[in-house]
């Protein structure tokens, strides 16, 4: 279990050990259903316990988010009093089923509203209501997104579930990272959990610089949603901000040493001994 007084940095609270045994529930359900046979996973020989756990509560977590979107209202300008109320008429009846959440315009997006969990018969009609009502007063933009491929506020806790003994090194350049950023370790910067392939990648459906698109590839590796813990990665700050949504070299070394987090521990150990045998040898030639 993850001792959340060390994970407050990352926004999550005590409230969140409800989320957790959420998870646990949810897990040993799916448990359950592939030993009934109910669900399609094979598993490899040798998979390892926690690549299993991961695999059948990503199913889970997919069949309940089977068929839900999330609609995202885009304004080119802060909406108005008289635009957040047109916008509240026309969620008044949503507002009962799913969750409504307004963001701030910032430097890197416009103000847009967020509505979640929409079943995807409700998408095009409440699509229609939007464009119809409120296209007429101001310029929007509305665009649906299939939920799994969208980034949860909660996806740092499961991420952590998995790897909480292996999260020492970032996953892209192999230095230190610290899990704690109450320890102040000098020189150790404190650990980030970063999406291999971007979110936004996925959201769009975008295509790689060899056509293929981004979704078809996250398959391919075994990723069945954005906030998949096959996703995430621990990273250091500077990888991160550098990264960015440019995934060219990341995505293969973040999925490798996401998967086996020890294997920086190996090529750094190598690089410290050869050096030293290579220096021995060379002194017992010159003698």
């Amino acid at each position: 279990m993850i001792d959340f007084g060390l994970v407050d940095f990352w926004g999550i609270s005590d409230s969140d050990k409800q989320l957790d045994r959420l998870l646990d529930s949810r897990l040993k359900s799916a448990w359950e259903d592939y030993k009934n046979k109910k669900i399609p996973i094979k598993f490899k020989p040798f998979t390892s316990k926690r690549t299993k756990n991961i695999m059948l509560e990503d199913y889970s977590l997919n069949n309940s988010d089977e068929g839900m979107y999330e609609l995202r209202i885009y304004f080119k300008s802060s909406p108005n009093k008289y635009i957040q109320k047109l916008v509240d008429d026309i969620l008044q009846d949503v507002k009962r089923n799913t969750k409504v959440q307004f963001v701030e315009a910032n430097d890197y997006h416009d103000a847009y509203y967020v509505i979640y969990n929409l079943l995807d018969r409700n998408v095009s009609s409440l699509k229609a209501k939007f464009e119809e009502k409120i296209g007429k007063a101001t310029k929007i933009s509305v665009v649906a997104y299939e939920k799994r491929w969208t980034r949860g506020d909660r996806y740092r806790i499961r991420f952590l579930r998995y790897n909480y003994l292996s999260l020492n090194r970032c996953a892209y350049c192999g230095k230190k990272v610290s899990i704690n950023p109450n320890l102040h370790i000098s020189k150790v910067p404190t650990l980030e959990v970063d999406h291999i392939i971007p979110v936004d990648k996925l959201m769009y459906d975008k295509k790689t610089a060899d056509g293929i698109s981004y979704r078809e590839l996250a398959k391919q590796l075994g990723i069945t949603r954005a906030d998949s813990p096959f996703n995430l990665v621990a990273s250091c700050p500077e990888c991160n901000k550098k990264k960015g949504t440019n995934v060219a070299g990341y995505i293969k070394k973040g999925y490798i040493f996401g998967k086996h987090p020890r294997l920086w521990s190996l090529i750094i150990g190598i690089r410290i001994i050869v050096p030293i045998i290579l220096f021995a040898l060379f002194v017992m030639c010159v003698n």
